[in-house]
């Protein structure tokens, strides 16, 4: 069976699963076609269509109330079930952390594109405010509307303006910080697939960047699985060692500890505090 067949018969699946959870019959005929005296593969079914169900018709987490462009707030809702369908494992009976940061990160850019478009108005506004808030930015000159805008520029300057630092020398504060670390992983995750399927692979090379680390002598934190760059700063030895055996994998290591974390809530949090600031931005 080709590729295109199966996605056509997933999609029937699809459209049975959400005619069943509303139907007796159809689930008793499911039953009677597929039970074959062994009721287990139903039950599996209606484990799931019960969860979807679940997802359904409870309360989102995430509240999209307030935008009233109707066809973004369907979206960004519709983006937020699916994501927690791959979270809970209703999408192809499995729990898929990839196809979840896929959909965490549809609904970050397009927060921000809408706070953009809602509090600026036109694209040179925008890019103006883009730019007050990161001026690193790139503009192209072909560029007409926000969407075109690198994700990355708009996203350091909406968190940059929302959750600002205190001290004047970070971009963000501790809780900006960290929305901003975690939502660039999920960047990160829904632009590459090349770790699916290959945790064995990425568990090593962060146990084997750890034991060099801990091997040389290195100031470690063992709370946060990471250097302690105070410690590493203020000696010219271990700052030598860093640069020249850690530096460069150093942000392959960070990334690959928090993917196999699979901080799922972790990062529905950093979308639900996102879209709380850009609420409370527009309306203020």
């Amino acid at each position: 069976m080709n590729e295109q067949n199966r996605k056509t018969i997933l999609n029937h699946i699809d459209r049975i699963e959400q005619y069943a959870k509303t139907d007796p019959w159809l689930m008793e005929e499911l039953r009677r076609r597929f039970g074959r005296g062994n009721d287990e593969p139903i039950l599996r079914v209606e484990k799931y269509l019960g969860l979807d169900y679940a997802l359904d018709s409870a309360e989102s987490i995430i509240d999209y109330s307030y935008v009233t462009d109707q066809y973004i707030r369907n979206q960004l809702e519709s983006d937020f079930r699916e994501m927690l369908r791959y979270r809970y494992g209703v999408r192809s009976h499995k729990i898929d952390f990839d196809e979840f940061c896929r959909y965490a990160h549809l609904q970050a850019e397009a927060l921000v594109n809408y706070y953009y478009k809602t509090s600026c108005g036109d694209y040179y506004s925008i890019k103006r405010r883009i730019l007050k808030y990161n001026d690193k930015a790139k503009f192209s000159e072909e560029y007409t509307d926000v969407e075109s805008v690198s994700y990355a520029y708009k996203i350091k300057a909406c968190i940059s303006e929302l959750f600002p630092s205190t001290n004047g020398v970070s971009w963000f504060s501790n809780k900006g910080q960290l929305i901003f670390d975690t939502l660039s992983q999920v960047k990160d995750v829904r632009n590459s697939k090349s770790h699916r399927g290959k945790e064995n692979n990425l568990y090593q090379k962060v146990c084997d960047y750890e034991e060099r680390a801990i091997e040389n002598g290195m100031p470690w934190n063992d709370l946060t699985k990471d250097f302690d760059m105070k410690k590493v700063k203020e000696s010219v030895k271990f700052n030598d060692i860093y640069n020249l055996y850690f530096k460069k994998e150093h942000s392959n290591y960070k990334f690959g500890l928090w993917y196999l974390q699979k901080p799922f809530d972790l990062i529905i949090e950093a979308i639900k505090s996102l879209s709380i600031e850009i609420e409370n931005g527009i309306i203020n």
